[in-house]
């Protein structure tokens, strides 16, 4: 069949809408200048639309098979506007039905004491991680930065990750130890940091104990959460974010750091 014939604007706007919906989750979640924002996958459901809009003009114009053009391209139209109406359900409205979490340690108060095993079993306190004498790496001089977070699997969770490794010789030089929590038994946040190479601090909470403590527990995970302690153990910044694909970014935690007093 010739391209003439075929009426490639409609194919591939409706070959197009798959790559856009999944390509937020297996390619642009990865990385914050796609995730926080989805503007590259709005814009591929942009192209998508004027794609399959000539495609429908095309299919309603008089000539053979009109009936089978018309009906084909509405079906080809209907798949698309249903992926899109999925992706936009998923990313601005799943995403923010995340618990209010009113009772989460605030700014000014004294975070939670707690003892849970990190990615090699060994149990660790809040206390220890406070400590001037270090558990594991640099000393914690000016304090802790407790990510809670949902599961070794999650893209967006990994994403902030990165974004802590790549980050951690300015945590350190600022005298402040990230330490992620979440429901992932030992072995699994074991897993992942050799994986991926996290050479921060895991500590596992799969009884969401200490998650619950603080107040962000969504369902049987943690939601999202950031909350920056002094050496006191008080809480000087906290980030309980909106959206689960929204994290705080390497430059907002260490601009908190900076202003910590």
């Amino acid at each position: 069949m010739s391209t003439r014939g075929l009426n490639w604007p409609l194919w591939s706007g409706f070959l197009l809408g798959p790559i856009a919906f999944l390509s937020y989750p297996f390619v642009f979640e990865r990385w914050p200048l796609t995730r926080d924002v989805p503007w590259v996958n709005l814009l591929l459901f942009g192209l998508t639309a004027l794609l399959l809009f000539t495609g429908l003009r095309r299919a309603f114009a008089p000539g053979r098979l009109r009936w089978l053009r018309i009906t084909s391209g509405l079906m080809a139209t209907s798949l698309s506007v249903a992926m899109f109406a999925n992706f936009s359900l998923s990313v601005f409205v799943r995403a923010r039905h995340l618990p209010a979490s009113v009772h989460a340690p605030r700014v000014g108060e004294r975070a939670p004491n707690f003892t849970l095993p990190d990615e090699n079993g060994a149990l660790i306190s809040l206390a220890a991680l406070l400590s001037p004498t270090p558990v594991s790496g640099a000393p914690a001089a000016k304090g802790v930065l407790l990510v809670f977070s949902m599961y070794a699997g999650c893209r967006a969770c990994n994403s902030e990750y990165r974004g802590i490794q790549q980050h951690l010789a300015d945590f350190s030089a600022m005298g402040v130890r990230p330490v992620v929590i979440s429901i992932d038994p030992p072995d699994a946040s074991r897993a992942l940091s050799r994986e991926a190479g996290y050479t921060f601090t895991f500590l596992s909470d799969p009884s969401l104990a200490v998650i619950r403590g603080y107040d962000v527990a969504n369902g049987e995970e943690a939601r999202p959460a950031e909350f920056l302690l002094d050496s006191t153990g008080t809480v000087r910044w906290r980030n309980l974010t909106n959206n689960m694909f929204v994290r705080a970014r390497p430059e907002q935690l260490l601009e908190a750091i900076r202003t910590m007093p």
